[in-house]
């Protein structure tokens, strides 16, 4: 069905440009390669990638974007090769009215993709932890977009049936986390059992140096939880579930001089969660998010990023595989000397209750406007059975080399 609409695109409404386009389309391509090899000197990866994008203006109300992914990765199991399409939209300006058709990627929250509680819409490819950059690990959905002005405010709205989760990483690959099972019996697979339906509702508001959205989302759980039943003595079966939940609350964002404040508040509610419980396994409850963030500018041109979001889960029950709650810290220092051609930074992510954390110290040198070198650490910290203590044995040092044109 997506691979339809796709060769429909593109190869029907060219068929109509030329009565209408008045630019001719405009291309971009990236080129890069990142290696990365483990504290033990093995190669965990040797990834080369083909990114070529596509903007064409058909008419002054109607512009055409594409974007695909080529990937080739000998080094890192179960991410040997990957040929995909990442953008395929129409954007169409009616009247007063914005709408974008196709397929493509929404984030509507004030957080990071890694704090934000209102990064749910779009399930995310896991295979390689959360070591990537949020817009490659988001799974492109098929979907309709629109904004229509009113007075002060603007109403935003979203809706695909497409079904999409995450992708996570398989036993033996690197990322591997085996998921609880009851001890004493065996399982037996049961299926899946996804709700299709995704839609949301954003209304936006800027006053002053306030920027203000209310938004609603309701979208499918895209992380598996698996519900149990017994068939037969010591023998379940298991069904992977991805239901829907409603996520409702405030995003907001205010400049202030050199720095800007960032914060969400958000609840969930009829979240479904994983237990320890044989029979079952699933239960549904509500959760709260809060998110606050400030970007500051020092010395002329010392970035300083720091988020600090806690979630809660309410009524939580002793057999929850999930901890009540959890408060994560995230900091990002940028730097940038030798007129902005050299850039040293930092990223850490911070998990108070668990003690666990990822550091990412990183320079990069832009060798020239087009080219520019980047080599770092991954390093892992934290007891065995937290988030990040878990890899402690995947520690990296990496080199990326990219070429934009």
């Amino acid at each position: 069905m997506n691979w339809k609409l796709a060769i429909f695109l593109l190869g029907v409404l060219p068929c109509r440009v030329p009565a209408y386009a008045v630019e001719s389309p405009r291309g971009y391509l990236t080129l890069a390669n990142e290696t990365a090899v483990e504290s033990g000197g093995e190669v965990a990866k040797f990834r080369n990638l083909v990114e070529p994008e596509l903007d064409w203006d058909l008419t002054p109300n109607l512009r055409l974007n594409g974007a695909a992914r080529l990937l080739w990765d000998p080094a890192f199991d179960g991410w040997e090769h990957e040929v995909s399409l990442r953008e395929l939209s129409l954007d169409w300006r009616v009247e007063e009215a914005d709408v974008r058709l196709g397929l493509q990627q929404v984030v509507w929250g004030q957080a990071s993709g890694f704090l934000s509680g209102f990064d749910v819409f779009h399930p995310r490819d896991l295979r390689e932890f959360v070591l990537p950059p949020f817009d490659f690990l988001r799974r492109p959905l098929w979907l309709v977009q629109v904004q229509q002005p009113l007075s002060d405010w603007t109403l935003g709205a979203l809706w695909s049936p497409q079904e999409r989760v995450d992708k996570v990483a398989g036993p033996g690959e690197p990322f591997y986390t085996p998921r609880y099972q009851p001890p004493g019996y065996a399982l037996i697979d049961g299926s899946r059992d996804i709700e299709h339906q995704r839609f949301g509702v954003r209304l936006s508001t800027h006053r002053g140096s306030w920027d203000v959205a209310f938004i609603y989302l309701y979208a499918p759980r895209s992380d598996a939880v698996f519900q149990r039943e017994l068939v037969t003595t010591g023998v379940l079966r298991e069904v992977e579930r991805h239901s829907a939940f409603h996520t409702a609350g405030l995003a907001f964002a205010r400049a202030a001089g050199a720095a800007v404040w960032r914060g969400e508040l958000s609840a969930y509610a009829g979240r479904e969660y994983q237990t320890t419980e044989a029979l079952g396994g699933v239960r549904r409850t509500n959760q709260v998010n809060a998110v606050l963030g400030l970007d500051l500018t020092l010395l002329t041109d010392l970035d300083l990023t720091l988020e600090v979001g806690h979630r809660r889960i309410a009524d939580h029950h002793a057999s929850f595989v999930e901890p009540q709650d959890r408060t994560t810290l995230v900091v990002q220092v940028r730097k940038p000397f030798l007129h902005e051609t050299l850039i040293p930074s930092l990223a850490v992510i911070h998990n108070f209750r668990g003690g666990d954390a990822l550091w990412r110290p990183t320079i990069q040198w832009r060798v020239t406007d087009r080219f520019d070198i980047a080599a770092g650490f991954d390093l892992f910290s934290g007891p065995a059975n937290s988030p990040f203590g878990g890899f402690q044995d995947r520690d990296r040092a990496y080199v990326t080399l990219t070429y934009r044109r």
